[in-house]
């Protein structure tokens, strides 16, 4: 019963054969209910926003490919109890990928996100504190057979609290895979984590 809906827009565009113009924006209204029983006024409802733009570049025959791009991030709880999770998010992404062949390649991506929470100016006070946000993933990422796409990518991000005096900044192994099927042509079923 309550409201949501998702706007998703992605634009590619090639003014050299070398050079391509992306642009992934997705933009979500969340309605949620914190729990089961309740009330219509205590909701987890929200909007988030996340766009991608960037430049990829393809040079000589095209097996290698560089990805250099900016992501934006907005996090808006509707519910003033919630302000605390209100934040944005801002950083450079790139990625270096080498097809080996026609449709499998090997990748290295690296994301920086600066986030900064709206609320609270006292450390300390109910603040979620800023931070900055590295991550670092390589691996493999391709088609198998006319049917079957596999992704699977692993590495390490760091995570600095710069004004938490109380916990330690994060550290850990990060993994992304996912496989799709395609039973038929403008047809996927992925499945990732």
């Amino acid at each position: 019963g309550k409201f949501a809906a998702e706007l998703d827009l992605h634009v590619m565009g090639r003014p050299a054969k070398k050079l391509s113009i992306y642009l992934d924006e997705t933009l979500r209204r969340i309605g949620e209910p914190r729990n089961f029983e309740s009330a219509r006024e205590a909701n987890f409802n929200r909007f988030d926003h996340r766009l991608d733009i960037g430049l990829r570049l393809r040079p000589g025959g095209g097996r290698l490919s560089f990805r250099l791009g900016f992501h934006n991030e907005l996090l808006y709880f509707e519910a003033t109890d919630l302000a605390n999770g209100d934040r944005t998010a801002n950083g450079p992404k790139t990625q270096i990928r080498w097809r080996f062949r026609d449709r499998m390649g090997l990748l290295v991506r690296y994301q920086y996100l600066k986030y900064y929470h709206f609320c609270c100016a006292d450390v300390g006070e109910g603040r979620n504190e800023d931070s900055d946000q590295h991550k670092v993933l390589g691996g493999f990422a391709g088609q198998l057979g006319e049917r079957w796409a596999l992704q699977a990518l692993g590495g390490w991000g760091w995570g600095f609290y710069k004004d938490d005096v109380n916990g330690p900044d994060h550290k850990n192994f990060l993994l992304e895979s996912g496989v799709s099927f395609f039973p038929k042509p403008g047809a996927e079923l992925r499945l990732s984590a």
